[in-house]
């Protein structure tokens, strides 16, 4: 298990997954705009209550904003992997994040089935 850092990568993705401004975000969370701008532009390092706002105002596993926090430890093996993706996603448009999930959605219902992973 390894603890790694991507608050801002993370808090970026769930902007793009949402559709929300900064200041939607913020507003929903309980925090202040700059609050999350500096989270984003690295100008201050988020920790545990931030990522619980966050995540609870997404309706997001709290665990998740707390491994982007680096407060609980990651898999080793999904560690960099699990980084890339959040990475990618914050790069991507509405619609191609939109299809994203939705494909991710759909080989999760495939694995489940299956009863394995790739």
């Amino acid at each position: 298990m390894t603890k790694k850092y991507f608050l801002p990568e993370w808090t970026t993705s769930i902007l793009h997954n949402t559709g929300w401004s900064q200041s939607q975000l913020a507003t929903k969370a309980g925090l202040s705009r700059t609050a999350v701008n500096d989270v984003i532009n690295r100008k201050a390092r988020g920790g545990y209550k931030y990522a619980i706002a966050i995540a609870e105002a997404a309706e997001r596993p709290i665990e998740e904003g707390l491994q982007a926090a680096g407060i609980i430890d990651l898999p080793v093996d999904q560690d960099e992997k699990l980084q890339e993706l959040i990475y990618l996603a914050s790069q991507m448009t509405g619609e191609t994040i939109g299809d994203t999930i939705e494909y991710a959605r759909l080989r999760l219902k495939k694995q489940d089935k299956n009863g394995k992973g790739d």
